[in-house]
């Protein structure tokens, strides 16, 4: 046996120390320490995949927990991506009474408004949900005393911040930037001390790992990578992992996160996604038939594609005028 705790693992596994990301903890903390008082601000959380956003932003929602009487709540964008979902589950959590049926929008985030308490609200993958229902949200929540929300993504571009500015209220930023090689290297170690027995890896396994991690800029990646290997030293009966072990691991890993990625993707942008993976190139009219939406709605889910960096595209002159031409971005 090599795995002695698979849970270390996974990605709801909760670390009680947190590696490397003292400075974005301080600057988060501070701005709900002052919301806790009563000012309000709405926060940015961004940075590349797997740099410790998720992690350090669930770390704080449960900490808040244990020592706020505000309200606190986390919300997975992935997971609520409609209005109604995503406003839904802000009122459970903010104890909001809600009709199961015939309520609009606009009314629940009224009874928003009216809450005493302060309201700190996190939405992670928040890329993924409607912008405008979050710009709706934002005034029921920091317009008033006492409101923050943050909004965790890898594509800080997605929101136009000049439609969140209210008066008196401040828009604040925390960069997550990649992993350094040494402190990639402390968060693998850390994993592999914690879900691994003892004396069932090397210094090269892991150092073959974080170089894996590296190349990737994605230290979630690393942590999967270093689970897999784990599990081929087992299939084979081995009692250690090997390098030979960590490089097959890499192609199943391969598949994982091509398929993890695409079920990040609503259904439009993965029709959209599989048609580039079939045909290689495409233009904007290729794709009107294919979604059977407006031509606005189909450039808005192409600049959506574009923006959160699966599709690139080029602008081409030719003799009947100007075209747009798709593709994948393969380095995803």
């Amino acid at each position: 046996m090599i795995i002695r705790e698979p849970y270390v693992f996974s990605e709801s596994y909760m670390p009680t120390e947190i590696f490397h990301r003292e400075r974005q903890i301080k600057d988060i903390s501070f701005s709900i320490n002052m919301v806790l008082k009563g000012y309000s601000s709405i926060m940015l959380v961004y940075g590349p995949q797997g740099t410790g956003k998720t992690t350090v932003v669930k770390y704080l929602v449960e900490r808040l927990k244990n020592e706020s009487n505000g309200i606190i709540s986390y919300i997975d964008g992935m997971l609520n991506q409609t209005p109604l979902s995503l406003i839904s589950k802000v009122c459970n959590d903010a104890g909001v009474l809600l009709p199961s049926r015939g309520f609009s929008i606009d009314d629940a985030l009224n009874k928003l408004l009216k809450i005493k308490k302060p309201v700190i609200l996190f939405i992670d993958e928040s890329d993924a949900v409607d912008s405008s229902i979050i710009y709706k949200l934002s005034k029921s929540i920091v317009s008033r005393k006492g409101g923050f929300l943050g909004l965790v993504t890898n594509v800080p571009e997605f929101f136009n911040f000049n439609d969140f500015r209210m008066p008196g209220i401040s828009i604040e930023k925390v960069e997550f930037d990649y992993y350094k090689p040494e402190e990639l290297r402390d968060i693998i170690s850390e994993r592999a001390k914690l879900g691994l027995f003892p004396n069932t890896y090397s210094k090269d396994v892991l150092g073959a790992i974080v170089g894996y991690g590296l190349n990737k800029g994605n230290a979630r990646i690393a942590i999967k990578l270093l689970f897999l290997s784990a599990k081929e030293a087992e299939k084979r009966d081995g009692n250690f992992i090997t390098i030979e072990d960590v490089e097959k691991a890499k192609e199943k890993l391969v598949s994982i996160v091509k398929e993890r990625m695409l079920n990040k993707l609503s259904y439009e942008e993965r029709l959209i996604v599989d048609y580039l993976i079939k045909k290689g190139r495409a233009r904007s009219e290729d794709f009107y038939p294919l979604l059977n939406k407006s031509k606005r709605t189909v450039r808005e889910i192409l600049k959506r594609l574009a923006k959160k960096g699966y599709i690139i595209y080029n602008d081409k002159s030719t003799r009947h005028g100007r075209i747009r031409e798709y593709r994948l971005n393969y380095k995803i």
